[in-house]
C-alpha cells in the first residue's frame, strides 16, 4: 500500500471517531435536557412564606417505636439505569417514569401510616375503671359522712323542754351567809337551822297544831340521794316537798305540806319543815314530832358524827324551849308505820340514845 492510501485511511478513521464523539455529546445533552424537564415539572416555587412543608407529615408526642416496612411493587432502578433509560426513552416516557416514582412514594407513605397505627394499638393500654372494693369503700365513707351530718343537725336543732314551774314553787338561788341572819338559829356545834324561807319552800295548804310539850319523837329517812352542801340540800328539800304535795308530776302522798317537822342534811345542818308547832304526817296523834335524815340508810348511806350531833342538839333545844317534854320517847318510823324507814344503819345509832324505846308501837 502506498503512502497516499495509508494517509487517506487514517484521515477517514479520525473522521469516524470525531463523528462518534459528536453523537455521544449530543446524547448526553439530550439526557441532561430530560432530567432538567423532570426537575422543572417537580419543582415548587414559594415566595414570601415561612414554615412551608410539602408532602405528608405526621407529628406524635410520646415514646413511640415505629417499625416501617415498605412493600414496593414497582421496579427499583439504580441511578445509572435511570440515566440510561432516560437517554434511550423518548420524551413522552418521562411522565410515566415520574408516575412510577410517585406511586412508589404513595405506597411507602400508606405503609408507614398503617405501621404507625399498629404500633399505637400495641402500646396503648385501655384504662380500667375502679375496682368493686374501691367503690364500696367510697360508698361507706359517703354514708358515714351523711350520718354524721344528720346527727350534728339533730343536736343543733334540739331544744330542751322546760316545764313552767308551779306558781307556788318559784325559787331563787341562795347560799350560806358569811354572818348568821336573825332568823337563823345556830346550834352549839355550829350547825345552822335554816327556815323554810331559806330553802324557798312553798306555804302549807293547811296546818294542824301540835300539843306541847311533845311526848313522842319519830326518826325517819327520806330514802333519796344525799346532799352535801347548802345548795343541794335546798334543792332536795324542794323536791321532797313537791313530791309529797303531789306537785312533782309523779303521784305522791298529796300532803298539805312537806311531811317532816325537821330534816337533817348531809351538810350537817338542820332544815325546817313544819317546825315546832304543826303536827307531822308520821302519826295521827297531835303529840308526835318527826325528824328525818336526807339519804337512804337501809344499806347505802351512814350517819356522820356531825349529823348525829345536830340531831341530839336539836332535841336538847326543843326541851329547853318547852316544845319537847323532858321525858319524851324516841322511836323509829317503822314503829308507827309499815315501812323500812329509817333503815338499819340509823336504827343501830338511835337505839343507843337516851329516851330510846323499842317497845312503843303507835299506829
Amino acid at each position: 500500500m502506498s503512502a497516499d492510501e495509508r494517509g487517506s485511511e487514517s484521515d477517514s478513521s479520525s473522521e469516524e471517531d470525531e463523528e462518534e464523539e459528536d453523537n455521544e455529546e449530543q446524547g448526553g445533552l439530550h439526557a441532561l435536557q430530560v432530567l432538567q424537564q423532570q426537575a422543572a415539572q417537580a419543582a415548587v416555587l414559594v415566595e414570601n412564606s415561612r414554615e412551608v412543608y410539602v408532602g405528608p407529615r405526621l407529628n406524635y408526642n410520646g415514646p413511640v417505636t415505629v417499625n416501617q416496612v415498605l412493600h414496593i411493587t414497582q421496579e427499583i432502578l439504580s441511578p445509572e439505569e435511570l440515566m440510561r433509560r432516560a437517554i434511550a426513552a423518548p420524551a413522552g416516557d418521562a411522565d410515566a417514569t415520574r408516575v412510577n416514582v410517585r406511586s412508589c412514594a404513595v405506597e411507602a407513605n400508606k405503609a408507614g401510616v398503617e405501621s404507625l397505627q399498629q404500633q399505637q394499638n400495641v402500646f396503648s393500654t385501655p384504662r380500667k375503671g375502679p375496682s368493686l372494693m374501691v367503690v364500696v369503700l367510697w360508698f361507706l365513707l359517703a354514708l358515714i359522712s351523711i350520718f354524721s351530718v344528720c346527727i350534728a343537725i339533730a343536736f343543733a336543732i334540739q331544744r330542751p323542754q322546760v316545764q313552767e314551774p308551779d306558781s307556788a314553787f318559784v325559787y331563787t338561788n341562795s347560799s350560806e351567809p358569811d354572818e348568821p341572819m336573825p332568823n337563823r338559829t345556830i346550834l352549839p356545834g355550829g350547825h345552822y337551822i335554816f327556815s323554810k324561807l331559806d330553802w324557798r319552800g312553798a306555804e302549807a295548804l293547811s296546818k294542824r297544831p301540835l300539843l306541847h310539850p311533845i311526848r313522842i319523837v319519830i326518826i325517819s329517812h327520806t330514802e333519796t340521794p344525799k346532799c352535801l352542801n347548802f345548795q343541794d340540800c335546798c334543792e332536795r328539800m324542794r323536791s321532797i316537798q313537791a313530791y309529797q304535795m303531789g306537785r312533782s308530776g309523779i303521784k305522791g302522798t298529796e300532803y298539805v305540806d312537806i311531811g317532816y317537822n325537821f330534816v337533817i342534811g348531809g351538810d350537817e345542818n338542820v332544815y325546817e319543815g313544819r317546825g315546832w308547832d304543826v303536827a307531822t304526817f308520821h302519826a295521827k296523834s297531835e303529840e308526835t314530832l318527826g325528824i328525818s335524815f336526807i339519804g337512804d340508810y337501809r344499806e347505802r348511806d351512814f350517819l356522820t358524827d356531825g349529823q348525829i350531833e345536830a340531831a341530839q342538839q336539836l332535841l336538847a333545844l326543843g326541851v329547853n324551849m318547852g316544845k319537847l317534854s323532858p321525858s319524851y320517847v324516841l322511836i323509829a318510823h317503822n314503829q308507827s308505820f309499815a315501812t323500812d324507814s329509817p333503815g338499819k344503819n340509823i336504827i343501830k345509832v338511835i337505839q343507843k340514845w337516851p329516851n330510846w324505846s323499842p317497845y312503843l308501837i303507835i299506829r
